[in-house]
């Protein structure tokens, strides 16, 4: 008894060393995980499916990459477009389905028209709602024969407090007016990582991490933000968008549809124009969605089947070091590791293959939950119960592959970190303390964390 017992203790002397020596890549996603790392990581659709909903995936993908056009026109199914718009594909702004781009760095000043996936919000600034004049958001392309929305110049400016870059927008007549009245905030497109199973990740468990008073007193108070979901008729929980301002990947894909698109849906039945946008009214397709059911599903079964790259090509010894680190500067306790998705409410275990985005465990290190990310991120825009300073924790599974998929891809909500070491030296309020001790580790280990980040 007593050698077995002797064993035991060794046995487990050995896997904790190695435990914390040698990293072990977990299975990102389950059965949705796809052992693909390059341009390609982000493409890859469940194909173990049954063949009604693969070819339906299929038929969403036509969709999601081909250009549309204003209606009237032969084309049928894909007309629409407009009046006012931001791009007139989903591909446009997910390049090859990664991040979206800003403006470049170092231009004397950087056109909107040449920035694609890369919107701007507005926000009446007493009323909390659209812009009076141009609705919720600020389009750069419009119809032929329509009177456009005012044309938007950046310049990149220093922070005050270190030699970051942010974005700022170079005035004129017509935008002093419009920033007087309304907010505006920059917003890119993120990469569609694993967005069927984040649906499916239990309330519950994003709600018991939630924190709001701080009662652990970790400095860290994160807490969920519940909105009205289209889809579901009934508020519910936010776990898409930079503010979690989405419910459900039906919600969100209705909603960019109609704001970056112009294109109408069951959930959005009319454009984001406003009274005064008279001659764009005359041109919306009155009467009749600009999408048809059953071409909406095909787009969003596309997106939630999407597979989550594994980690791939690591150093087991960097990795195990960068975890620690992770977690020694608490990125962890907002970035939490995995979750459980639920379980198929059909009870078949026979067909678990059908099922992949159900009892997974996954790895997405988000808790999606608001955090006040201090003064620095913060703007005035108020979506559901977030507040301008309020943010999501960002999920970073994949977030190594976005620049190999897209190169011009950069990070944060609005695009102006262009590498991981710069968003982390953006974070503040709840993530000052973090932020501080990155950048008291020497140049070893702050090499070894992002390392670590960047093969999630």
């Amino acid at each position: 008894m007593l050698h077995l017992l002797i064993r035991f203790f060794l046995i487990a002397i050995i896997f904790f060393f190695l435990q914390t020596q040698y990293y072990f890549p977990p299975k990102n996603a389950g059965e949705m995980t796809v052992d693909i790392y390059n341009q390609d990581a982000f493409l890859n659709p469940y194909e173990e499916l049954d063949k009604k909903t693969l070819d339906n995936v299929f038929y969403g993908l036509s969709f999601f990459k081909l250009p549309w056009v204003k209606a009237p026109s032969v084309t049928g199914f894909r007309d629409g477009l407009g009046p006012f718009f931001d791009a007139n594909s989903c591909r446009v702004c997910h390049v090859l389905n990664s991040k979206g781009s800003a403006p470049k760095l170092n231009w004397p000043f950087s056109n909107s028209f040449i920035n694609l996936g890369f919107t701007l919000k507005l926000q009446d600034r007493e009323k909390k709602q659209g812009d009076i004049f141009f609705g919720e958001q600020l389009s750069r392309f419009f119809l032929l024969g329509i009177k456009g929305e005012p044309k938007v110049n950046y310049i990149y400016e220093k922070n005050k407090n270190n030699s970051l870059y942010r974005l700022k927008i170079l005035t004129n007549k017509k935008t002093k007016k419009l920033l007087t009245r309304s907010t505006i905030s920059f917003r890119l497109a993120p990469h569609l990582t694993g967005m069927g199973l984040i649906e499916n990740i239990k309330n519950e468990d994003i709600i018991a991490l939630a924190d709001p008073e701080d009662k652990n007193h970790d400095g860290i108070s994160g807490r969920p933000n519940f909105v009205y979901s289209p889809s579901l008729k009934k508020k519910s929980l936010g776990k898409y968008g930079w503010k979690l301002g989405k419910a459900t990947l039906e919600d969100q894909t209705a909603h960019a549809l109609m704001a970056d698109m112009g294109i109408t849906s069951k959930y959005f039945t009319r454009e984001d124009l406003t009274s005064h946008q008279k001659e764009a009214l005359k041109e919306t397709f009155k009467g009749q969605l600009e999408i048809e059911n059953k071409q909406f599903k095909a787009i969003v079964d596309y997106v939630q089947y999407l597979k989550v790259p594994q980690q791939k090509n690591i150093d087991p010894f960097k990795m195990a070091g960068g975890k620690r680190l992770f977690n020694e500067i608490s990125c962890s306790k907002c970035h939490v590791s995995k979750f459980k998705t639920r379980p198929s409410i059909i009870q078949d275990h026979n067909k678990q293959q059908q099922f992949p985005l159900h009892n997974q465990w996954i790895y997405p290190y988000s808790d999606f939950l608001l955090h006040d990310m201090g003064d620095d991120l913060a703007d005035e825009l108020v979506e559901g119960e977030a507040s301008g300073r309020e943010w999501r924790t960002a999920p970073l599974w994949g977030i190594g592959l976005v620049k190999i998929v897209n190169p011009k891809a950069r990070f944060l909500h609005d695009g102006r970190a262009s590498t991981i070491t710069e968003a982390i030296l953006w974070h503040g309020g709840e993530a000052k303390k973090s932020r501080e001790q990155f950048l008291k580790l020497n140049e070893k280990n702050k090499k070894k964390l992002i390392y670590f980040i960047e093969k999630l």
